[in-house]
């Protein structure tokens, strides 16, 4: 008995514990019928082929993946005279229910018509979703109390109401590394997210999505009641057009409204349009996000080339983003602010316009608004009216850098007037070399009270306290370069208790670093810098900011840590610090060391090497570690 009692539990045991391999259609004719023939833990493998059919998941944790890829096996949802989605999961499926390497194509339903997923939280990987359509929600893929994994898929081509790609209701799917492309819906063709969803959007290619109709939102992104990470993607020619009068059309790229407060960081922002407002990103209503150091260029909108915000609160913020070439039809080429009072801190916003030079605000137009703009580097932007900043109401404009701005009219560096809304505090700013047909640097407009201007350097003069007329002596201005040399009569001319003032300047470094604060959006502090481009074999130019006289020496480490290691000249952001060299000491009266060095040959694309510098001897009074400067190869 014993014997035949081992053999029983070892057959039963090789029966149920351990996963088949189960092939389409050798064993089973379809796929789904190979879905209902297994149990949890087995994999299905499609052979190549076209297979007409609706799949459902049926809650198993089974792997389906094709044999030959995308490019030959497809599942065609049978078009909409069948009326349903291609693929299924509402039945608790998680991680386990894997769908991989399939064209998913054909599928019509009302709400999903690719991949339909509720409850549920599968994997969705390595697939080309296309011409799939919902009448109503997620032509591609619709989410409902879901958190799918969306990774290295192909969205192309499909169509819905809402969500042309992808639909997230109360859903928090990770949607990684997908290309979305040539959707469209009425809003958000790329991604639609509404009713507390939290999505994960990281490394995407959104490029040519459509969104259309009477009124339309978000080509690329809708946010609505939503939260979001949005990091390093590529947001790129999404579009935003209305048919016309009554309608609207806000957010090519990005549309946030309700209470969403998304963190958008780090994307390249770029050619979208909208009709309306925002061409790059649209914030309205109650929406907080956090829009921060992304690249925003070459968008286009009636107002707000750049970003547009409508009605939104003092916890929006604007960080840290390089906002150039983005047009406005009639106002705020790189930024239209409208009833709205967020933060606009440490941009750099260069070569703007509205309208070639005929509207109102070519790099911040402020209609109404309290916000605070600060810290920010203005210059070459281009308007009839405010070349470098427009302004109504009672926005306060601190330690701002605002030069080479043009405009038609007049206020070539600012334009304000005090209706509705009050004046202007403008503080600690640094306004030259401004270009108008009258009133260069400020102009008030006809009959309102003046700005209340102080401590601040503007050529041509302007009464108020602290206020001077000299020379800012930059680095290098007509190359971009708005660091302030030690030699600078802005360094310590400043109001340090100015209201508003942050505790840090554009670059992040301490906003009052020695005896007062400095004018404009660069603190004298110890900073290292690299312009050029990071070719092997090729040459960069090394920058460092510091006190006059100390030796400079330069380390290059192993790994950035995070968090760094706290010393008693600042932090030291990577371990171990393999490489130092003396490329000291700091020329006097400037402060400002240049070097032009070699990139090493045996250096290759893709690869990172960290840097820092200490200004000063280790152990010593005014020894300061620099920043982190992390060089990629190109």
């Amino acid at each position: 008995m014993r014997p035949s009692i081992c053999l029983f539990a070892f057959v039963a045991l090789l029966s149920t514990g351990f996963p088949a391999t189960i092939y389409v259609p050798d064993d089973y004719a379809t796929i789904q019928d190979a879905i209902s023939a297994a149990v949890n833990g087995d994999e299905i493998i499609v052979r190549q082929g076209m297979y007409v059919e609706n799949i459902d998941f049926l809650g198993k944790a089974v792997n389906v993946h094709s044999e030959q890829g995308p490019a030959l096996t497809q599942i065609h949802g049978g078009g909409p005279s069948v009326n349903k989605e291609v693929v299924a999961f509402e039945n608790g499926e998680g991680p386990g229910s894997i769908i991989d390497g399939f064209v998913i194509m054909n599928g019509f339903g009302d709400n999903g018509g690719g991949i339909r997923c509720v409850n549920a939280s599968p994997t969705i990987i390595n697939n080309v979703v296309t011409q799939c359509h919902s009448d109503f929600l997620g032509g591609g893929v619709f989410c409902q109390n879901s958190s799918p994994r969306v990774a290295n898929n192909t969205f192309t081509g499909n169509t819905g109401g809402s969500g042309g790609a992808i639909y997230c209701d109360n859903s928090s799917p990770l949607i990684y590394g997908n290309t979305i492309t040539e959707n469209a819906s009425g809003s958000g063709a790329g991604v639609f997210c509404e009713n507390g969803s939290d999505p994960t959007i990281i490394d995407n290619t959104i490029f040519d999505n459509l969104a259309h109709g009477p009124s339309c939102y978000g080509g690329g992104i809708v946010f609505y009641d939503s939260s979001a990470v949005v990091s390093g993607n590529s947001i790129l020619q999404n579009r935003a057009l209305h048919n016309g009068p009554p309608g609207e059309s806000k957010g090519g790229g990005i549309f946030c409204t309700g209470t969403s407060a998304p963190q958008i960081d780090d994307n390249k922002i770029a050619y979208n349009e909208a009709y309306t407002a925002g061409g790059g990103i649209f914030c309205g209503g109650d929406a907080t996000p956090l829009v921060h150091s992304n690249r925003i260029h070459d968008n286009l909108a009636d107002i707000g080339g750049g970003i547009g915000c409508e009605d939104s609160p003092a916890a929006l913020i604007i960080s840290q983003n390089t906002l150039f070439k983005n047009r406005s039809v009639e106002s705020g080429g790189a930024i239209y602010l409208a009833g709205a009072s967020p933060t606009i801190d440490g941009n750099v916003i260069r070569r703007n316009s509205s309208n070639g030079g005929a509207g109102t605000g070519g790099g911040i137009a402020s209609f109404e608004s309290s916000a605070l703009i600060s810290s920010n580097v203005l210059y070459s932007n281009g308007a009839a009216d405010g070349g470098g900043l427009w302004c109504t109401g009672s926005p306060t404009i601190l330690n701002n850098t605002i030069f080479g701005n043009t405009a038609v009219n007049s206020g070539g560096g600012i334009w304000c007037s005090d209706s509705p809304g009050g004046v202007p505090a403008v503080t600690n700013n640094i306004v030259w070399d401004n270009s108008a047909a009258q009133d260069e640097q400020i102009h008030v407009a006809p009959g309102s009270l003046n700005p209340s201007v102080t401590y601040c350097d503007i050529e041509g003069g302007w009464p108020g306290t602290g206020n001077i007329v000299v020379e800012p002596f930059f680095v290098d201005a007509a190359t971009g370069d708005f660091h302030l040399g030690w030699d600078s009569p802005c360094r310590d001319a400043g109001d340090s208790a100015a209201l508003g003032l942050g505790t840090a300047d554009m670059e992040g470094d301490p906003r009052v670093a020695h005896n007062a604060v400095d004018l404009g959006a660069d603190e004298f502090y110890v900073h290292l810098y690299v312009t050029g481009d990071v070719v092997p074999g090729g040459k960069i130019n090394l920058f460092v900011v510091g006190k006059p006289g100390k030796p400079v020496t330069l380390a290059s480490g192993g790994n950035v840590i995070d968090p760094p290691i706290s010393t008693q000249h600042g932090d030291l952001h990577f371990w171990p610090v393999v490489n130092t060299h003396s490329i000291g000491p700091m020329p006097s009266p400037s402060g400002i060391l240049t070097r032009t060095l070699k990139v090493p040959a045996a250096w290759n694309a893709g690869e990172e090497y960290p840097f820092q510098v200490l200004v000063g001897v280790w152990g010593g009074p005014y020894n300061l570690l620099s920043n982190l400067v992390v060089l990629e190869v190109e």
